[in-house]
């Protein structure tokens, strides 16, 4: 249940849309890991965020919290963050399988880079029901 949720945010994630995205405004690929180590912007990192199991309909509910570290683009940072919370809410709500269907995208922020920081950070949470 909750493996084959995670994987239909992986597979949002990892549509065509969003790496042209990142290749055409960054020329980088947008990698999209478990591991807090692997990030190098342009990222996102998904994480098991909590679930609900209800057994007595053996349906429930998977939290995933996604952060991006989102480089300077070439033109427009913040637009282009915005661009980007476009296509992942879009991406994320369309999830509408067997395993899982999107239930809520919610934005928590968008954190301009810190002193020394050359990212943005972009945190995301969506809750699937299976």
């Amino acid at each position: 249940m909750y493996a084959a949720a995670e994987a239909l945010v992986f597979d949002a994630l990892s549509r065509p849309e969003m790496q042209e995205f990142f290749k055409r405004t960054t020329h980088l690929p947008l990698t999209i890991t478990r591991n807090e180590n692997d990030m190098t912007p342009p990222s996102a990192l998904v994480r098991f965020a909590g679930g609900v199991f209800y057994p007595g309909s053996a349906g429930g509910t998977a939290m995933f919290s996604v952060t991006f570290l989102l480089p300077y683009f070439e033109h427009d940072d913040i637009g282009s963050c915005l661009v980007v919370a476009d296509m992942v809410t879009a991406a994320l709500g369309s999830i509408k399988k067997r395993a899982g269907m999107a239930q809520e995208v919610q934005i928590g922020s968008l954190e301009p880079p810190k002193d020394g920081d050359p990212a943005w950070a972009l945190t995301v949470t969506v809750a699937l029901a299976f």
